[in-house]
């Protein structure tokens, strides 16, 4: 059995009930941390440094919230998702120590305390050792603002994932991407994210606090799929399609089904339903020359297939986060940044043709048609991409499936501007 840290034992059981000073070192799965009542001195942090091998340093604060069974480290800017992991096992190494969360939140004064530190290590001159000298200016209000959101948005986060919620974990990649956007100083795009997390967050502490639907999952996915079809049910039967009989019979079973609690039997229909639908949709405008019901249908099914690649993409962004995970803990220091860097670009590439369709708007189909047109196609040659293949096809035991779930919404999309 390895022998524990006993400074780093009793430091970081201090923490649980006072805020402590931290200085951590990470080095692909692992690392170094060193946790003081004072600030760690530059020695020592030059020390861990080659004793572990790692270049990075986070500094700041760390204390203990929910009776000690959450640890929160304060840092001046966003780090890697795989972070938290990374220090999580690296105190339970270290100091035999296991705390349920783990986790680190922005907070802009924490950069004041790196700088200072760091001017310690490098021997540039402190306030303390030169004359006073005029007040700095103030940073990019933008960044301000940015900074502000991510730490006032931290700590729901943090209820939010505790329902597990799959509000949450979404709510948590677009937080994670927000960070990459801020460090990149492009806090516009950061501010855009932070404003899609935010009803997530909202959402998944409300649903946590109603009781569960009855018939769970199947439920939920019957009245998903009811809220899509129904319109396009509505206007074929408008239309007096020639199946408008069948059409009748498929939906007439399928409530019947949700209203006797089979909801599983009634999805099956509705997917029956929706083929059919598709057909009466294409037979109508052949006929008339002109979309079905006006541009109703064409706008109703487009504003569906959007929301649904936004769902593959948010899907697959997750498989990647415990992808990065995995791959860190093989300890590997040639995928170290695959995981730390590379597989985010990955997600931010996908996500960015992604919005481009999402804002593909327009009074006529046909703009809207040449608008997305060009995103759906660099999203197409993105799955036929090596990286997508060698993460789908990975031997670590983690789920990818970025061809197959985003092909899946880029095929309805394709359908949908086919009625064009």
């Amino acid at each position: 059995m390895p022998t524990l840290d006993t400074e780093l034992v009793t430091a970081l059981k201090a923490a649980k009930t006072r805020p402590m000073f931290f200085a951590l070192i990470p080095k692909g799965a692992g690392g170094k941390l060193l946790v003081d009542k004072k600030k760690i001195p530059a020695a020592e942090i030059a020390q861990a440094k080659k004793q572990c091998g790692g270049s990075t340093i986070y500094q700041g604060k760390c204390h203990g919230e929910e009776d000690g069974a959450t640890l929160v480290f304060e840092v001046a800017k966003e780090p890697p998702d795989t972070l938290a992991a990374a220090t999580k096992k690296i105190i339970k190494e270290d100091a035999g120590l296991i705390f349920k969360v783990v986790e680190f939140r922005v907070n802009v004064e924490a950069e004041n305390e790196s700088a200072e530190a760091e001017s310690q290590e490098t021997g540039a001159p402190t306030a303390a050792s030169t004359p006073p000298v005029p007040p700095p200016i103030p940073p990019n209000a933008a960044a301000l603002h940015v900074a502000e959101r991510l730490k006032l948005l931290a700590p729901p986060l943090h209820q939010a994932l505790a329902t597990g919620k799959p509000q949450a974990e979404q709510a948590k990649l677009k937080m994670a991407e927000a960070s990459a956007s801020f460090r990149n100083k492009d806090f516009t795009q950061a501010n855009l994210l932070l404003d899609q997390a935010e009803p997530l967050i909202k959402r998944a502490l409300a649903d946590s606090a109603k009781p569960s639907a009855p018939g769970g999952a199947d439920a939920q996915a019957w009245h998903q799929q009811l809220a899509i079809l129904e319109p396009q049910y509505q206007d074929a039967l408008k239309g007096n399609v020639p199946d408008a009989n069948k059409l009748r019979t498929l939906m007439t079973f399928a409530t019947g089904k949700a209203d006797a609690g089979e909801y599983a039997k009634g999805l099956a229909a509705l997917k029956q339903l929706e083929p059919l639908l598709k057909q009466a949709r294409t037979s109508t405008t052949a006929k008339d020359g002109a979309l079905p019901a006006g541009k109703d249908d064409f706008f109703k099914e487009w504003a569906a297939a959007r929301s649904a690649l936004k769902a593959a993409i948010d899907k697959v962004a997750n498989q990647l986060a415990k992808f990065a995970v995995a791959i860190l803990e093989t300890n590997e220091e040639n995928l170290v940044w695959v995981a730390e860097e590379g597989l985010g670009q990955m997600v931010s590439a996908l996500r960015e043709d992604a919005i481009t369709i999402d804002r593909a708007t327009s009074k006529t189909p046909a703009k809207v048609l040449a608008q997305a047109k060009p995103a759906i196609d660099s999203l197409r040659r993105q799955l036929k991409s090596p990286q997508v293949r060698a993460s789908d096809e990975n031997n670590l035991g983690v789920t990818v499936t970025i061809n197959r779930t985003i092909g899946q919404a880029l095929k309805r999309l394709e359908d949908t501007l086919a009625l064009v």
